[in-house]
């Protein structure tokens, strides 16, 4: 086990496959002439069905620690590695391309595209990657169903509420078959029953499809739910157990 608490298996060695590896990450950022640590030789291993929760509070550095695990901003230090895939080896086509293939995103904020019903929005992986319309609507269809929202499949976000809103986003992670979903703060604008709903479906969804989850919250009461986290602590993961 190295220096910030995070074992460096987490499962991997025992027939399951690493979705996500990262090694010395360390990212900092210029703010008012001086330059502010966030991330640190960071190290963090997740596995395909493992669920990996991330705590902080706000301006620890949880998004801009899902940000480079997603490819979305380049590290000071360190590597990133899904499926097997260096990131910040790869040229820009070839990681839009991985994150079109092997990676889901749930944000705070839904982003769905407002003048397309719930089920283009879930289709949208699969159409940008030239996927026949009509067998990608049939998967964002299955998908809705899934996640409790097939009766809402023609509606447009505007004809939505937040819950419905954000179990779409989570149905358009999905859709496009990821090996892992990158969620941040997924429940941030719900509240508790809604929160607690569309954190559960991330759950089971990505456990029964073999994704890994990592998910970042300040949310107390689904950090209890989750019993074991990692707390993101002067720019490196601890784990943690609920009650130690």
């Amino acid at each position: 086990m190295n220096n910030n608490g995070i074992g460096d298996g987490n499962g991997v060695g025992n027939g399951v496959s690493a979705a996500v590896v990262c090694r010395g990450l360390c990212k900092s950022y210029r703010i008012g002439g001086a330059r502010q640590e966030v991330l640190s030789d960071l190290d963090l291993t997740v596995s395909a069905g493992e669920a990996a929760v991330v705590a902080g509070v706000s301006g620890s550095g949880k998004t801009t620690l899902l940000h480079l695990l997603g490819g979305l901003d380049i590290p000071d230090a360190g590597t990133v590695a899904v499926g097997g895939e260096d990131l910040f080896a790869l040229s820009g086509a070839a990681l839009a391309k991985l994150r079109n293939r092997r990676l889901g995103f749930v944000f705070q904020f839904h982003l769905l595209l407002p003048e397309f019903t719930a089920a283009e929005n879930v289709a949208m992986p699969l159409l940008i990657r030239g996927e026949n319309r009509s067998r990608a609507l049939t998967v964002a269809r299955d998908l809705l169903s899934q996640t409790g929202m097939a009766q809402f499949a023609e509606k447009r976000p505007a004809a939505l509420s937040g819950g419905e809103r954000q179990r779409v986003a989570v149905a358009r992670a999905l859709c496009g078959g990821a090996e892992c979903v990158l969620a941040d703060e997924p429940t941030g604008n719900l509240d508790r029953r809604n929160a607690d709903a569309v954190f559960d479906l991330l759950l089971s969804q990505c456990a029964r499809r073999k994704m890994a989850l990592i998910a970042a919250t300040h949310d107390s009461h689904l950090l209890a739910r989750a019993g074991r986290f990692w707390e993101l602590r002067e720019g490196k993961l601890w784990r943690k157990e609920n009650g130690k």
